[in-house]
């Protein structure tokens, strides 16, 4: 999957990297942090300087700016990220260093991400980006009577498009429980059609009962250009604990098992697994994991992607130090972002736990 381009890491420790769809918008999200330096082209208000103070709002112009970064932001309603910081470079005819500025990143963009040290893992994140065929992203349709959810699920994220909900009871007259299901039916398929672009190829409808199967003869019915690749999966609920089923019980994994957002799902079955089976190989906490890496137990190693923007200086350099630790006894890092179920889930657990390689 083409996510970012990069070039080598120059002296200074910089990388430039280009936006290219949307899942690469999470990946930055998870290797830009506090600290940072990153420069792009943007634009800012700029203000006459023999203005009088208040009669001049300025005029936006296209700029060049370096920012130490302080805070970044996942709007994934408008796919971009905000990144806001105080200005280190640019133009000093048109700006003052030291103000704050916010550069939004979005499909196309291009800019510089600088750090004095990249991790090992961030780079190879990096490199897998840049090496894998990128891969269209899939459509989930997760139907029952009178409730479905329409999302995407892309290398690292799932996008929610629609929950749709419709009154439907079986105490109505026939006529009326047909006309109000077909209704829905085709609320649920004007929907499918807006978000079927020409990136998507699969189209999973899932459900329980015979809802699925009732919907996809009309959607053939309604739509049958669409309907190139569909398939079919029983799951116990429509709406979103539908879809998080598609993906947490491996569904469709002929299409989904190398997608990184089942993968870290299925890493998270197997601590559950192994903890309820009270075994000893698994680890959890920041205090229980940095014993294990003491021990080069670790083989591989779950973060919750929010402990990676800790403010906090010394706590950052306590993790760094643990994950720097961890990739040196050849233990694997997966970042798990805290947006889906996995990331609640190991929020639970202390943000970070492990697999060990033997019971400690």
């Amino acid at each position: 999957m083409n996510v970012v381009r990069t070039k080598k890491l120059d002296k200074r420790g910089t990388i430039e990297i280009k936006v290219e769809n949307l899942d690469d918008l999470w990946v930055c999200y998870n290797i830009i942090l506090f600290g940072d330096f990153l420069s792009a082209r943007t634009t800012r208000r700029i203000k006459k300087k023999d203005s009088d103070e208040g009669s001049d709002k300025g005029e936006r112009r296209p700029i060049f700016l370096e920012i130490q970064v302080e805070k970044v932001s996942y709007h994934s309603f408008s796919n971009r990220l905000r990144v806001t910081g105080k200005i280190v470079a640019g133009p000093q005819d048109l700006i003052s260093l030291g103000d704050y500025h916010t550069i939004n990143l979005e499909v196309g963009t291009r800019f510089k991400l600088r750090k004095d040290f990249w991790p090992k893992y961030m780079l190879i994140r990096l490199k897998k980006a840049v090496e894998q065929i990128k891969r269209p992203p899939i459509l989930i349709v997760a139907i029952e009577t009178g409730e479905a959810c329409v999302a995407s699920l892309g290398e690292y994220a799932t996008t929610i498009h629609a929950n749709i909900h419709h009154s439907i009871t079986r105490k109505a007259s026939a006529k009326q429980y047909e006309q109000s299901l077909l209704k829905f039916f085709g609320d649920v398929a004007n929907t499918i059609k807006e978000h079927m672009n020409s990136d998507i190829e699969t189209l999973i409808i899932a459900g329980p009962g015979f809802t699925k199967d009732s919907f996809l003869k009309y959607f053939k019915n309604k739509f049958p250009e669409l309907v190139k690749n569909v398939i079919i999966e029983n799951v116990s609920n429509g709406g979103p604990n539908g879809v998080q089923e598609v993906i947490k019980r491996g569904a469709a994994s002929r299409i989904l098992e190398d997608y990184q957002i089942t993968i870290e799902n299925r890493l998270l079955e197997e601590l559950l697994a192994r903890l309820g089976k009270e075994k000893r190989n698994v680890s959890y906490g920041f205090d229980d994991v940095k014993k294990a890496a003491e021990y080069g137990a670790i083989e591989t190693v779950l973060v919750l992607d929010e402990l990676l923007r800790e403010f906090d200086m010394e706590k950052r350099k306590k993790l760094e130090d643990l994950l720097h630790q961890i990739e040196k006894a050849r233990g694997e890092i997966v970042i798990i972002s805290s947006l889906h179920d996995s990331g609640k889930t190991l929020h639970s657990l202390g943000n970070i736990a492990a697999l060990l390689r033997f019971e400690i």
